[in-house]
């Protein structure tokens, strides 16, 4: 497959200015959904990493230990042209210290559910993803779906995220 180099160069009599595009933040979305018992939480907007910014709030369920919950997630190229090649989405549930805690948690020990996909996303193509699971002890936990790898290619990751607070 050919490939075309994206850099943008621009001569101006005296100087040569060179740009990488961005991915814009519209390009692809991520979203999360849990439904427990007769609640559903989802997210609203995707994320990105890193960022200057101070991420928002997120949003929390609250759950019961032992509960049902059902998960699920939607990945998608919104972009008109652009295609995005081998992206990992990772998708996982770990305890955390404090709810609403920025610092994603170490994922080497008290990860509840992890899953990853990879895939190539075409303009508008898309991937859900659907999983129950309960939650045995009382705690906070980050419910998380990320990319990896986009950092390199396209300039940031992409995520969305919610709490889960098990009683």
């Amino acid at each position: 497959m050919l490939r075309l180099a994206t850099t943008l160069l621009l001569a101006i009599p005296g100087l040569v200015l060179a740009a990488q595009p961005s991915v814009e933040a519209g390009e692809f979305e991520l979203q999360l959904q849990v439904n427990a018992g007769d609640r559903q939480i989802r997210t609203e907007e995707t994320a990105e990493s890193p960022t200057t910014k101070t991420p928002p709030p997120r949003h929390v369920a609250e759950l019961t230990h032992d509960q049902e919950v059902r998960v699920s997630w939607h990945a998608e190229n919104t972009g008109e042209a652009k295609e995005f090649e081998d992206v990992l989405v990772h998708f996982f549930v770990v305890k955390e210290e404090k709810t609403g805690q920025i610092e994603v948690p170490k994922l080497t020990e008290n990860v509840m559910y992890e899953g990853a996909l990879t895939m190539d996303f075409k303009p508008h193509e898309k991937a859900d993803w659907q999983f129950a699971l309960t939650i045995p002890e009382p705690g906070s936990y980050l419910l998380r779906v990320e990319t990896i790898g986009m950092l390199d290619k396209h300039g940031h990751e992409h995520y969305a995220a919610m709490d889960l607070i098990v009683k």
